[in-house]
C-alpha cells in the first residue's frame, strides 16, 4: 500500500470488487506517534511514497460503515458489511 501512488482509488476499487461479507487485509506499516517520524527508518525507502495512521484506517472504515481491525504493527483488516446489515 504504501508504494501506490493513488491509494484511495486503489483501495475504492479493492473494497468495491468485494462481495457482502468479504474481508479486505493491508500490510503496511503504521506511523505510530510514539517514534518520531524523523527517525523513521522506514520513509527512507525511496519507493514508499505514502504512510497511514490508525487513525487513517479509522476514517476508511467509517467511510465504508464497517471498522478495522488492528493486528501487530502491519496488518489491517476491514470486512465489508452483509447486505442485511
Amino acid at each position: 500500500l504504501q508504494h501506490l501512488h493513488r491509494p484511495g482509488e486503489q483501495l475504492q476499487r479493492l473494497w468495491s470488487l468485494l462481495k457482502p461479507g468479504g474481508w479486505l487485509g493491508i500490510i503496511t506499516k503504521r506511523v505510530d506517534d510514539a517514534r518520531p517520524f524523523e527517525a523513521w527508518h522506514y520513509k527512507n525507502d525511496p519507493t514508499h511514497v505514502i504512510f497511514f495512521s490508525d487513525l487513517t484506517f479509522e476514517w476508511l472504515a467509517n467511510q465504508w460503515e464497517t471498522t478495522a481491525s488492528f493486528h501487530g504493527a502491519d496488518v489491517v483488516l476491514l470486512q465489508k458489511p452483509s447486505k442485511n446489515t
